[in-house]
């Protein structure tokens, strides 16, 4: 003789298990969908992130002279260029990368300041990067 009390009791377990299942999961999905969105690093937030670095090395530059696609300055005594190779712009000597993938780069002077300008998938972005002396 085997009674069933039981059997409905684990259904129960069952339902409850799914519906807080139900509830957490659309919040769970969202907070990864957020940290997903963390490790993209969209080309905008890399062009900050070289200009800042760049504004950085231009304040204690000397003798920067811009020259249509090539800026060549002192920084700690020794003579760097600033140029495009490939689809990159490069300081020289040595290869540090400033900003990549961009199809052309434009160096001047503007009332005394050094405007940087490029293009990236047909669109024209600038930024001044410091004052000349």
């Amino acid at each position: 003789m085997h009674t069933r009390t039981n059997g409905g009791f684990i259904l129960e377990q069952f339902l409850i298990a799914l519906l807080i299942l139900c509830a957490v999961l659309p919040v769970f999905l969202s907070q990864l969908q957020t940290i997903a969105n963390l490790y993209v690093r969209p080309a905008d937030l890399q062009d900050a992130i070289a200009i800042t670095q760049l504004r950085h090395i231009f304040n204690i530059a000397q003798n920067i002279t811009p020259s249509g696609s090539t800026l060549s300055f002192q920084f700690r005594g020794e003579e760097k260029i600033l140029r495009i190779s490939g689809e990159n712009l490069i300081l020289t000597p040595g290869t540090q990368y400033v900003l990549t993938n961009i199809e052309e780069v434009s160096f001047a002077s503007e009332e005394n300041t050094v405007i940087l300008c490029w293009k990236r998938n047909e669109e024209e972005s600038c930024a001044a990067l410091g004052v000349l002396e």
